[in-house]
C-alpha cells in the first residue's frame, strides 16, 4: 500500500513467526478453549504495513483506506511502527477487529501515564474489541512497551518477545503478573509439617487405625498415606545412626567369616591355562571338591585404633554362645577394649548372630559397663553402614592373592594371621570415618 494505491498478491509465504495451523494439536487447544471464533481453521489473510516518513502522510493513509480495512477479512498484522505513532497504531489495531495474530517491530515509546485516564482505568482495554491472541514482539528496547501490549491484548494466549540481552523475561513476566501457578491437579505427594503432626496424634499409639478413612481427611491417595506412615517409623539403621549421630562414642565392632583351603570366587583362583585343552591332564581339568570342605572359622574385632588378636575355630557349625562369651568377649574383645579405649566412651556394634544376642552374653557386658547396641537397633543386611564387612573383603583377597591355596588348616591359620598383621590401620580409620 501506498497514499495512491493498493497492490494485492495471492503467492506462497515463508512463514517466519507463529503459525499454529501448522500443529494441529495446538489448534485443538484454542478451538476447545477458546470464545474467538477467529480462531477456527479459516485462511489467512496477512497485512504488511510500512509506516511513512511523517505522522501526517500516515494518518492520510489510515482515513484513505479505512473502507478496504473492514472490507477485507484480515487474520494476521505485520506493522513495522518505526514511523508511527503510538495513537496510530492503536487506531490501525482498531479498524481491523478480525485479527487474530500480530507481530509489531519497533513499538513507539510511550509514558505509562498514557495508559490510564484520571480515573486510574486503561484507556484503550475497553475501546479496542481486538480478538488477537498470538503476539510477536521484535526489536522491543523499554520495558513500557511490552507493559502497553499486555494490557491492550488481553486474550493473548502465544507470546514471542524478541528481547534485549540485557532483558530478563521471567522478571517481565512476575512484573505484569501475566505468569502464575495454577492450583496443580491430582492429589500432593507430601504433607506439609503440620499436616505430618496431625497424621502422627490420629496413628501413634493406636490400633485398628483405617488409612482409607485418613485418606480423605488429609487429600492424599491411601499409599502416600502409608509411605509416610511408614517414614515415621524409624527402621533399625536410623534408630542407630542418630544414636551415633547424638553421642561421642567410640565405636568397636566385632564379626566372624570362614575361610575355605582355596577360594574359588578369587578370579586368579579359577580356570586353568593350556595352548592343546585336548593335552591336559584331568587333574588340570577337573577339580574334586569336598561336600563339606575343611574350613575355619575367624573372629576380629576392630575399631579406629587398630584389629583385636583373632580367635580360629576348626568346628564346623556356627559359634555357640558359650565359645563366643569365653574365646571372643573374655578373652579378646575385652583386653582390647582396655588397651586401646576408654571403657565408658565405648559403643560395641556386634553382629547380629544369634549367640551375640544371647543372655549371658548380655548380662557379662552390662557387668563389665560396656556400652552395646540393642538388639532392637541392630540393623539387619546393613553390610555397607560395618566397615568390618568391607575389611573382610579385603583379607580375603590377601589371603587368596596369586592363587594361593592351603595344604591344611594349620597353614591357612598361619596365612591369616600373617594377612591380619599386614593390614594397614589406616584403611580401617578411614572406613570408620565413612559411617
Amino acid at each position: 500500500m501506498d497514499q495512491e494505491n493498493v497492490n494485492g498478491s495471492i503467492h506462497p509465504y515463508r512463514n517466519i513467526w507463529i503459525d499454529i495451523y501448522k500443529h494441529p494439536e495446538i489448534v485443538t487447544y484454542f478451538n476447545q478453549n477458546t470464545e474467538n471464533s477467529s480462531i477456527q481453521l479459516i485462511k489467512t489473510i496477512q497485512l504488511s504495513i510500512n509506516g511513512n516518513s511523517s505522522d501526517e502522510k500516515n494518518q492520510l493513509f489510515i482515513d484513505k483506506f479505512k473502507s478496504i480495512f473492514s472490507t477485507i477479512y484480515f487474520t494476521r498484522l505485520n506493522i513495522n511502527c518505526k514511523n508511527i505513532s503510538i495513537e496510530q497504531f492503536v487506531e490501525i489495531i482498531h479498524l481491523l477487529p478480525n485479527l487474530d495474530s500480530l507481530k509489531v517491530s519497533y513499538l513507539p515509546t510511550i509514558q505509562l501515564d498514557w495508559l490510564f485516564d484520571n480515573d486510574g482505568e486503561t484507556c484503550f482495554t475497553t475501546s479496542i474489541k481486538n480478538k488477537i491472541t498470538k503476539v510477536n514482539l521484535v526489536k522491543m528496547i523499554d520495558i513500557e512497551q511490552i507493559h502497553l501490549l499486555l494490557y491492550l491484548y488481553r486474550r493473548i494466549q502465544y507470546f514471542q518477545i524478541d528481547l534485549p540481552v540485557d532483558m530478563d523475561p521471567q522478571m517481565i513476566f512476575e512484573e505484569f503478573g501475566v505468569v502464575g501457578d495454577k492450583s496443580r491437579s491430582g492429589r500432593p505427594s507430601k504433607l506439609s509439617k503440620r499436616k505430618l503432626t496431625r497424621l502422627k496424634r490420629l496413628t501413634d499409639q493406636k490400633t485398628g487405625i483405617s488409612l482409607r478413612q485418613i485418606a480423605p481427611k488429609f487429600d492424599i491417595n491411601i499409599s502416600t498415606l502409608s509411605r509416610h506412615l511408614t517414614a515415621m517409623v524409624p527402621t533399625r539403621a536410623r534408630r542407630l545412626y542418630r544414636t551415633l549421630l547424638n553421642g561421642n562414642f567410640e565405636l568397636v565392632m566385632d564379626d566372624e567369616k570362614y575361610f575355605l583351603l582355596h577360594n574359588e570366587s578369587i578370579p586368579a583362583n579359577r580356570g586353568f591355562y593350556t595352548s592343546d585343552p585336548s593335552a591336559a591332564q584331568p587333574e588340570v581339568k577337573f577339580k574334586r571338591t569336598q561336600k563339606f570342605e575343611p574350613k575355619i572359622l575367624v573372629w576380629i574385632a576392630i575399631s579406629e585404633k587398630g584389629i583385636s588378636t583373632p580367635f580360629f575355630s576348626k568346628q564346623q557349625q556356627a559359634v555357640t554362645q558359650k565359645t563366643y562369651l569365653n574365646e571372643c568377649i573374655k578373652a579378646r574383645l575385652v583386653p582390647f577394649i582396655e588397651k586401646y579405649h576408654n571403657k565408658k566412651k565405648v559403643l560395641f556394634w556386634p553382629d547380629l548372630a544369634r549367640s551375640h544376642y544371647g543372655l549371658k552374653v548380655i548380662e557379662y557386658l552390662d557387668e563389665n559397663s560396656i556400652h552395646f547396641v540393642p538388639q532392637q537397633k541392630n540393623p539387619q543386611n546393613c553390610p555397607q553402614a560395618r566397615p568390618i564387612e568391607t575389611l573382610w573383603s579385603i583379607l580375603e583377597q590377601m589371603v587368596y592373592a596369586g592363587g594361593w591355596q592351603a595344604k591344611n588348616i594349620n597353614a591357612l591359620k598361619r596365612r591369616i594371621s600373617k594377612k591380619i598383621n599386614e593390614l594397614d590401620i589406616k584403611v580401617v580409620q578411614t572406613m570408620f570415618s565413612d559411617i
